[in-house]
């Protein structure tokens, strides 16, 4: 399956869990992937030390064209990486966003755009057996 990231997601994941390991085996089966305005994000974050070269080994940069009618929903505002990350999934039959964002997967819902959250993807970890309960 594909997923697409948003940048809450990301920091989760990568910065804050360090399951980066789990991450990379969790890609031998699955497309794992980020729009440029979500590394663009990551970047000039505020976590300390971003590691951008590891975000970029484990996450595919996916071109999109921006699904216009989702701007309502973002008050005409084509800055919020979620934005993208939904105009991805949208565009990609059969992919899921990765948001934790309470409004962002309201609009998913709306939209009926495919979408689960960090959880959920540590939920698919633990299932895949590629994180322990001790982890």
């Amino acid at each position: 399956m594909n997923y697409f990231f948003d940048t809450s997601a990301v920091i989760y994941l990568v910065e804050k869990w360090r399951l980066s390991d789990c991450l990379l085996r969790f890609a031998q089966d699955n497309e794992l992937l980020i729009p440029p305005r979500v590394r663009e994000e990551f970047l000039n974050g505020e976590v300390e030390d971003s590691n951008i070269s590891l975000v970029d080994n484990l996450f595919s940069l996916a071109e999109v064209e921006l699904e216009r009618s989702f701007l309502p929903y973002f008050d005409f505002e084509a800055t919020d990486g979620a934005i993208w990350v939904m105009s991805c999934a949208h565009r990609s039959h059969g992919s899921c966003c990765v948001i934790d964002e309470a409004f962002a997967r309201g609009v998913c819902d709306v939209l009926g755009v495919k979408y689960t959250g960090s959880i959920g993807i540590i939920r698919r970890l633990f299932e895949k057996k590629l994180l322990s309960g001790d982890e």
